[in-house]
């Protein structure tokens, strides 16, 4: 686990252009336009966490705080928060970050077979109070999750399979236009690079593809989604033998996050995202809806420092109301 204390943890279970590529294997001849910059600026998980744990911590934050727990997206990993961890703990010091590696993905070990909502609901749920158990101060849990990881912390959350949290950020995924983009994921996975020649050219790819729209965020996520096998690398997670679980990540996905009675924000890049659920769900102010424009799928890692500050804002909001209701609770003792 990869802990930032300000605190972040990774669990352990343990503008566009395209290129004419090879799927095969890219690049065919290695770029170099970017290679000095990504050189220069690939960072390692320890600049942006302190600590890293295969375990979950056996100590925690000792001071009241606010916890934010994330979940990455289908293929991503815990690193994908890492440049937000960073603004986030230099912008609002009292709020820890847990950002944790799901099954198979990142540094996690676990059967990239068995990824099905359920599979992935208990080990969230398990990891959040194995790390919680460790908090000798008061803290105030909030979920954050990206597209695939916004739908797990959602459900989380409307089922009441973790109590006491504070608050919900769900980001850039919606119900309609998930299931809209599964019908063309097989093709979209088909034109991506199976493997690379070097961390470098597999970064130049993130890049110019759009998957990342920042050097350092890139520089960091995209080496943790890449397995080095016989002197190339490529991706840790087989995205296509998913596809049985594709559908059920989201279906539902909207009604359970207009029933949330908890205080929640939907992060997005356009705000014509919003299916009809939603729209009528906004309209009658039912949740906050925040857009976050000039970036792509990955909000976090594309503008770190604006979702940061929506973060920091929405927590020390939600965070006071907990405060408040855990005192009232107490008075009635």
């Amino acid at each position: 686990m990869s802990v930032n204390r300000n605190m972040s943890a990774s669990r352990n279970m343990k503008t566009r252009q395209r290129t004419n590529t090879n799927r095969s294997h890219y690049p065919p001849q290695s770029p170099r336009k970017l290679a000095n910059e990504i050189v220069t600026s690939r960072g390692k998980w320890q600049d942006y966490f302190d600590e890293h744990h295969i375990e979950t911590t056996e100590r925690g934050p000792d001071e009241e705080q606010a916890v934010l727990f994330t979940h990455h997206g289908a293929g991503y990993s815990a690193l994908s928060f890492a440049t937000l961890t960073r603004e986030l703990c230099l912008e609002y010091p009292h709020i820890a970050v847990v950002s944790i590696d799901a099954r198979a993905h990142g540094s996690s070990s676990g059967d990239e077979c068995d990824l099905s909502l359920d599979c992935l609901l208990s080990d969230y749920v398990t990891v959040v109070e194995n790390v919680c158990r460790s908090f000798s101060a008061p803290h105030y849990v909030f979920l954050a999750g990206h597209s695939l990881g916004g739908a797990v912390v959602c459900r989380i959350a409307t089922q009441n399979l973790l109590a006491d949290v504070a608050g919900v950020i769900v980001i850039d995924i919606v119900e309609e236009a998930a299931l809209l983009a599964l019908r063309s994921m097989p093709a979209t996975l088909a034109r991506r690079p199976v493997s690379f020649s070097t961390l470098e050219d597999a970064i130049y790819w993130a890049l110019m593809s759009g998957t990342c729209r920042n050097t350092e965020s890139a520089s960091i996520s995209i080496p943790d989604q890449l397995v080095r096998t016989e002197g190339i690398f490529q991706w840790k997670v087989n995205l296509l033998q998913c596809r049985p679980f594709w559908e059920d990540w989201f279906r539902g996905l909207s009604q359970a996050f207009v029933d949330c009675a908890i205080p929640r924000v939907l992060v997005l890049a356009e705000r014509e995202y919003l299916d009809r659920t939603l729209m009528i769900a906004s309209m009658q102010g039912k949740f906050q809806n925040s857009i976050i424009r000039n970036t792509g799928h990955a909000i976090q890692e594309d503008q770190p420092n604006l979702l940061a500050q929506l973060i920091g804002t929405f927590v020390d909001r939600n965070m006071a109301v907990a405060r408040l209701n855990a005192q009232r609770v107490a008075l009635n003792r």
